[in-house]
This record gives C-alpha cells, structure tokens and sequence, in this order.
C-alpha cells in the first residue's frame, strides 16, 4: 500500500517532523494491511518497526508456556516491534512481545535498520540518554536477577539439609543404641563364659529368655489402674488422743 506522508503525519510519534523527514519515512518504509491474527512473535529476530495507523491491536507476553495478554488499544499511533534497534551493543534484537491485531488494522513498516539510522541521524543527543537508561536497566536486572537466584538457592539448600539432618540424626541416634547394647551383650557373654555355667543350662536360659519376649510382644495392652495410698497415722496422733487424726 502506498505511504502518505500527510497521514503519517497526524501520528502523534511522527507530528514533530519536518516535510523533508516524513518523505524519507514514506520512502525506506511501507504500509502494510494486517488481517485478524498474529503480527510478529516473541522471540523472533527484531526485523520491523510498527506503528499503527488504525486498528485494534492486542500486545502479550509469554510466561510459562501460556501468553498473558498486556494490553489492548486502538489508539492510532501506538508502536512495537524492534523499539530498541537504536542500541549499539552489537547484539542481535529480538521482539520483547508477541503482537496480533483483532480486527484489519493498518501499519506504517520500518525496516529496524532504517528506524535505528534515522535515530542516530535525527536525534543524536536522546539516544546517547536512551542507550545509557537501557544498558544500565539491564546491568541492574541483571544483578538483581542473580541476586534473587542465589537468595532461592540458599532456602532450597536449607529445607533439603534439613530433611536430610532429620533422618540422619535418627540414624545416628539408632547406631549409638546398637552400639552399647552390643557393647552390654559382649559384657554379659564374657561374664557367662568365665562362670561355672553348664551348656544345657546357658540352652535353657536362652530359651526362656525367648519365650518371654514372644508373650511380652503378643501380650494386650493393659490398662493403668490408679493407686491410692492407704491412709497413714499422723506423727501428731497418740492412742491417749482425742482429736481425729
């Protein structure tokens, strides 16, 4: 479609320019017709400017695997897409969002190359601004982004050791119990051997000894009985008194 620089004009992004720029927008960009649907995807090389002539447009991020619509307007003159081609980084831009129209919308199309030239070229002094607000946003993200990180690995470390000390602890807990009660059975076993015990004797006390521990461990459970103390004479009482005692 045919670029008009009388219309793009009345876009309040493009208002401020001079007859001689807007004819150098019309020239390296287009106007392009969008049907219902997508735009441009997140992720996907930066490779276009957008700014709406009329429509409705709908902006979404994606957090998880779900896109979560940001905003919705049919403001003319909105924009998206490689918003940040101006950065001098070197590094290859990417759409921050994914963009889909409801309805026809129309769009003015900048190539991001010509849209970064053209910053450069027009307002020199606000992109040295802009490239020292957007890199010092980044090293701030980025910083705090490690920060938050470490502070989750340092609770997840914190819940696992202690799930871990918990069963470990009883662990400890049960050999130290094994220990002295081997360390008791060698004692008794060196006392019974250095006796004047007979073997059929050691066989029987064994025997017994097993026996008792099968009925105690099949044996109910019985119920705790109270127990009152019978009542006792007062020191105070003789058997020539009269008082009650």
């Amino acid at each position: 479609m045919p670029c008009s620089a009388a219309e793009i004009s009345s876009l309040f992004l493009f208002e401020k320019l001079s007859a001689e720029q807007l004819d150098r927008l019309c020239s390296e960009g287009r106007v392009e017709l969008f049907d219902p649907g997508p735009v441009f995807t997140e992720g996907d090389p930066a490779t276009c400017f957008y700014v709406m002539i009329e429509g409705t447009v709908v902006m979404s991020r994606r957090v998880g695997g779900d896109d979560i619509e940001v905003s919705r307007t049919s403001q003319p003159g909105v924009y998206a897409g490689a918003v940040m081609a101006y950065l001098a980084d070197g590094k290859p831009q990417r759409y921050m969002n994914s963009l889909r129209v409801s309805e026809p919308t129309r769009f003015f199309v900048l190539p991001a190359e010509s849209f970064a030239n053209f910053m450069h070229e027009w307002f020199p002094m606000a992109i040295h601004l802009l490239e020292g607000l957007a890199l010092g946003s980044q090293t701030f993200q980025r910083a705090v982004g490690q920060r938050e990180r470490l502070l989750a690995l340092g609770s997840l470390s914190a819940g696992l050791t202690h799930e871990l000390n918990n069963p470990a602890a009883a662990a400890v807990r049960a050999t130290s119990s094994l220990r002295d009660r081997v360390a008791h059975m060698r004692t008794k076993l060196g006392v019974i051997a250095s006796g004047p015990y007979h073997g059929d004797a050691l066989k029987a006390l064994v025997d017994l000894q097993e026996r008792t521990a099968e009925r105690v461990s099949k044996a109910p459970p019985s119920s705790t009985r109270s127990w009152i103390a019978p009542p006792t004479r007062s020191p105070m009482c003789t058997n020539s008194s009269t008082a009650r005692c």
